[in-house]
Order: structure tokens, then C-alpha cells, then sequence
């Protein structure tokens, strides 16, 4: 398994990439139309933050479980720590990121000029990780409910309601994606507004979240995007479903 995400996605990433390694990927090496080299075979499988280092818009970072490989265009920082997690999806990460490096790449260099306040300790910090875990879960269980998902179990429209109907069990499971992506950006907003504070830059930012940029594929605004109404997006769901 490989993460190769690229694109908007916050909090989880969603591994759809296995990479063909027979003899220690020798198919790969003997194409000439690609840059290919492994490398750092030590950090392999390891647990971290990724994200996707070319972007037109804000960037965004997930946590990677233990089991994947990493691939170029989907830097890792290998750590486990859900405050940094947080603060690299906070807005203060694309305001910064205005400032350092306002081009299409985001890469290493920029991410180590980030200005993280180490006295953020004690209680703040435990809440804002605590947010950050919670954000995360609800990313992944989200994620599992499709298909495509390696996590993949049922799927959450047949088990929302024990009603036999399909309409009933529909209706139910918007109603919970609705709570779950008002919940989603409840947290969010909380997260930005704990940094901001911090920061001190109340002036510069606001904590609030566009629908568009909560991250779950439950959520029409950002699955679809676009200048379709609520409603539209709501009924354009509803037939993908």
C-alpha cells in the first residue's frame, strides 16, 4: 500500500495506491518515463502526517496510519503528534504559507520555516490534540462507509434505521451526515480560533470554515463544489447514492 493522495482532504488519508514491488520494484526501474528510486527504506510502513506538496488552493494534511509507503508527491513528516496535526490544518498554516511560499509547491523547506509557538503546553495543547484525534476518527469512519474504502464493512445507508424502507434508511443517514459534518466544522472552527488566540492574530484571521472545505465525502458542497445551491447539491447526492 502507498499514499499518493493528492487534492483537498484534511485529517485521514484515503489509500487507494498499491505499488507493484516485485524485485524490489524493478518493473518501475526500468521505465524510462518516470523518476524512480526507492529510498529510506527504514521509514517504510511507519505512521506520520502527509500532504500533497503541489496544490492550487489551501493546502491540507492527514494522518497516515502504520502499513503504507510514502511516494514524492506526498511528503510524511513521520510523527505521531495530533497537536502538530492540528496546527498544520489550522488557517494559520495557509496564512503563513502565504507569506513564505505563495507558489503552487509546498515542501520542506517552507514546512520547516512554519512558526510553531512552543509554548503552547499543558491544557491547550491537550485540547487541541484531543480535537485533532477526534477529527481524525471522524474522517476515517466516514471514509470506510464507501466501496473504495480498504476499511470498507457495509454500507451506512442499509444500517441507519431499522425500518425496512429505503427511503427511511435514507433519510436517516442524511440526517446523520448532516450532524457529522456540523460536527466536523464545529471542531474545526474551534481549532482555528485556539490558534488564532494564541497567536495573537485576531486582527488577520477569522476561525470560521467554508461547508465547501469540510472534507468528507458525505458532504455534497465539497464532493461537488461548484456554484449548484443547497439544494442541488442535496439532490445531486441523493442520485450518486
Amino acid at each position: 500500500p502507498m499514499n499518493k493522495e493528492d487534492g483537498y482532504r484534511k485529517w485521514a488519508v484515503r489509500g487507494s495506491i498499491i505499488f507493484r514491488y516485485v524485485d524490489h520494484g524493478a518493473e518501475h526501474a526500468a521505465r524510462d518515463d518516470i523518476n524512480y528510486r526507492l529510498r529510506d527504506r527504514g521509514l517504510y510502513f511507519k505512521s506520520g502526517i502527509s500532504w500533497g506538496d503541489v496544490t492550487s488552493g489551501d493546502i491540507s494534511f492527514r494522518y497516515q496510519q502504520p502499513g503504507l509507503i510514502f511516494a514524492a508527491r506526498a511528503p510524511t513528516i513521520f510523527s505521531d503528534d495530533k497537536f502538530l496535526l492540528a496546527f498544520l490544518n489550522s488557517k494559520l498554516t495557509n496564512y503563513f504559507c502565504g507569506l513564505i511560499n505563495p507558489t503552487l509547491s509546498f515542501n520542506l523547506v517552507d514546512l520547516n520555516q512554519l512558526p510553531l509557538l512552543p509554548e503552547l503546553t499543558g491544557d491547550i495543547r491537550n485540547v487541541i490534540a484531543f480535537s485533532a484525534e477526534s477529527l481524525r476518527q471522524l474522517s476515517e469512519v466516514e471514509w470506510a462507509g464507501f466501496e473504495r474504502s480498504w476499511d470498507f464493512q457495509s454500507l451506512p445507508i442499509l444500517t441507519a434505521s431499522p425500518t425496512p424502507t429505503l427511503e427511511s434508511n435514507y433519510t436517516t443517514w442524511i440526517t446523520q451526515n448532516r450532524d457529522t459534518i456540523a460536527e466536523m466544522r464545529r471542531l474545526e472552527e474551534e481549532n482555528n480560533r485556539l490558534f488564532i488566540d494564541a497567536y495573537g492574530l485576531q486582527d488577520e484571521i477569522t476561525p470560521d470554515v467554508p461547508i465547501e472545505q469540510i472534507t468528507l465525502t458525505i458532504n455534497p458542497a465539497y464532493r461537488y463544489g461548484g456554484k449548484l445551491t443547497e439544494e442541488e447539491l442535496w439532490t445531486r447526492f441523493r442520485q450518486d447514492t
